[in-house]
């Protein structure tokens, strides 16, 4: 919580139930529009949408309070994070590539920008993946030729992405992955038990100073 929350709240106590609904209400008001206003995707927006859901806890309010709220900073940050895919994604995953390697460089970028920007609650990082999921289908499945075997790398980005979203929400990746399973040409997905085995394979061999896949 910042210290803009303390204040908030040192303020909100002074007034009766009454007042400190409308002033909490208007509080919730204002913080929607200055994110919307700035189209602000930086971690002190994050740091605001924390304090909102504390303040909700404290005064006994719905998530559904400020959900719209949330709602705008995430979709917000969900285009930001499209532009940096469209930016830097290199690969055409609909080309019969078979090797692959691990993590690439735009998703790296991704999980560098959450580490660096997203903080909250579980309902945050939950809202987060599941508008995250569905812009990534659009962007790599709607209107796409479907994936050669190089879609196995598509595969192994959204791996080590769900390795590490999966520390603040228990989203169920299941239904993302079939959307993606289902966009391959026949017989050009490996199945997650060899992409696996081949990755720890790729890492055993780099650690020993080569890379094959």
């Amino acid at each position: 919580m910042s210290d803009t929350y303390f204040k908030i709240i040192q303020i909100i106590e002074k007034y009766d139930d009454l007042e400190r609904k409308e002033l909490i209400d208007f509080y919730i008001e204002t913080c929607g529009n200055e994110i919307s206003c700035k189209n602000n995707t930086s971690k002190n927006t994050f740091i605001l949408i924390m304090d909102l859901i504390k303040l909700t806890e404290k005064y006994n309010l719905p998530f559904e309070k400020v959900k719209n709220v949330v709602l705008n900073a995430v979709e917000l940050k969900v285009l930001h994070l499209r532009a940096i895919i469209l930016d830097t994604i290199e690969i055409d995953y609909s080309a019969d590539i078979e090797s692959f390697y691990g993590c690439e460089k735009w998703m790296k970028n991704i999980i560098k920008d959450l580490k660096h920007t997203i903080c909250g609650s579980k309902e945050v990082y939950t809202l987060f993946c599941k508008h995250f999921l569905e812009e990534c289908l659009n962007v790599f499945v709607s209107g796409q030729n479907k994936f050669g075997f190089y879609g196995n790398q598509l595969i192994v980005n959204f791996i080590y992405f769900r390795k590490y979203i999966s520390k603040f929400t228990d989203y169920n990746f299941q239904s993302f992955f079939e959307t993606l399973i289902s966009h391959f040409e026949e017989n050009k997905f490996y199945g997650f038990k060899e992409i696996l085995n081949k990755l720890k394979i790729n890492k055993e061999i780099k650690n020993g100073g080569n890379q094959i896949f």
